[in-house]
């Protein structure tokens, strides 16, 4: 058990008082280091979907594209993210599908992949949008 342990001092608001980050400061912060590297997630998820096209090895590809949108479906809602979790888990569901069938994905399948993976675009579009707007900081 760790004891007297001391939170980063001003870490949360560099421009702010000196005082010990607060909980709630220091869960922002996580939060808001999520959020910036969604774009990095949503980059290699968009990579991963396009190679399938490529024909080449789907197999691999499809466990791949899991295991990345697994990733962000199950991170997403501990970062305060919902509506990227649930898009990203209703990608996920298609790709297990899709895995499970043991048939390559037809032409109708990429279709709806592609919808999937631009319902979880739009999702963290959002969320990046929301999270740059300022918020005010609440008073003392």
């Amino acid at each position: 058990m760790v004891r007297n342990k001391k939170l980063p001092q001003g870490s949360a608001y560099p421009d702010g008082p000196t005082e010990p980050a607060t909980a709630q400061q220091i869960l922002d912060e996580l939060i808001a280091s999520y959020v910036q590297r969604l774009p990095e997630k949503l980059d290699a998820i968009s990579l991963a979907t396009r190679s399938l096209h490529s024909g080449a090895n789907t197999r691999h590809a499809l466990r791949k594209l899991q295991a990345l949108v697994h990733k962000l479906s199950g991170s997403a809602g501990t970062y305060n993210c919902p509506a990227v979790g649930t898009a990203a888990r209703a990608y996920e569901i298609l790709i297990d599908t899709c895995i499970d069938s043991g048939a390559e994905p037809d032409s109708a399948t990429l279709d709806q992949l592609g919808q999937k993976l631009g319902r979880l675009e739009r999702a963290v579009s959002r969320k990046l949008s929301e999270h740059t707007t300022p918020r005010p900081r609440p008073s003392k």
